[in-house]
């Protein structure tokens, strides 16, 4: 008797374990299923990039206007064949 309530601790605490394996792994793929695709990652990564790239370009006009409002000499423009 003492044998199988042994057993049956075993198997509960297994069962325990297994159902939160099962638990998490359904959490994992339910989160992963939300993530975007592929593609739509691509174009958020190139829509960020465009977006950098017209901050950086303020933020170069604007420290360019404020060298010029106080007197200060103006650099060139740095011209680039990226747009």
């Amino acid at each position: 008797m003492h044998h199988l309530n042994n057993e049956l601790k075993k198997l509960g605490c297994l069962k325990l374990r297994t159902e939160e394996k099962e638990k998490l792994e359904l959490e994992a793929q339910i989160t992963s299923l939300s993530l975007p695709g592929e593609q739509a990652i691509d174009k958020i990564l190139r829509y960020e990039t465009a977006i950098e790239r017209k901050l950086y370009r303020a933020m170069d006009q604007l420290e360019r206007l404020q060298r010029q409002r106080k007197g200060e000499p103006v650099p060139p423009l740095e011209v680039s064949s990226e747009t």
